[in-house]
């Protein structure tokens, strides 16, 4: 979107003021749970995810080659949870030993790390960078050419970005969508000086 708008720095700056102006009218539930991102050890859920990053990582250095699918029924580990009562200048900080075990990643970047180590995520994130080169290449090869909608483009923003959320599967949806493309854009080409 950046690429073909005008006055990008215009653009960039409406955009963060309109953020800014939603922030009043954005509910109470979703600032308190985005509190959590600025201390994520009050949030059991953040507290857990950190926790199984932290264990998979452990996991990955052991097991350089993953553990197989559903490798993460494997791990179990403690934290300690504070839970704070009270408010104000008085209140107290109480520290409960929390145990998880059999946790879902919640990220598809740490699930190809904990299934096929090393070697699969390499390969899945070069997988993903060949994508957004392909990418780029349809986005300059259909530029001259009418009739094709940008939407293609945003398989690979789900692909890349979507698997942040739990149970998202890494699976590049994007491939087959781009050698079309890919395969169509200089037959079309082609044909246009033809005629």
């Amino acid at each position: 979107m950046l690429r073909t708008v005008r006055y990008r720095f215009l653009y960039l700056g409406g955009a963060a003021l309109a953020l800014f102006v939603a922030i009043p009218f954005l509910p109470d539930t979703f600032t308190a749970r985005m509190g959590t991102i600025v201390d994520h050890q009050e949030d059991q859920s953040a507290s857990t995810r950190m926790a199984v990053w932290r264990w998979t990582w452990d996991y990955a250095l052991q097991h350089p080659l993953g553990g197989g699918f559903d490798a993460y029924r494997a791990n179990s580990f403690t934290y300690q949870m504070p839970i704070v009562t009270g408010s104000g200048n008085s209140h107290s900080v109480e520290y409960r030993e929390v145990t998880e075990e059999a946790r879902a990643y919640h990220s598809s970047y740490f699930e190809m790390l904990g299934e096929h180590g090393f070697v699969g995520i390499g390969l899945w994130l070069w997988m993903h960078a060949l994508g957004l080169w392909q990418m780029e290449r349809v986005r300059r090869l259909a530029r001259p050419v009418a009739g094709i909608a940008p939407d293609w483009r945003h398989d690979l923003a789900t692909a890349t970005i979507g698997p942040e959320g739990p149970h998202s599967p890494p699976q590049p949806c994007f491939v087959p969508r781009e050698c079309g493309h890919r395969l169509f854009l200089p037959r079309n080409g082609a044909e246009r000086r033809r005629h």
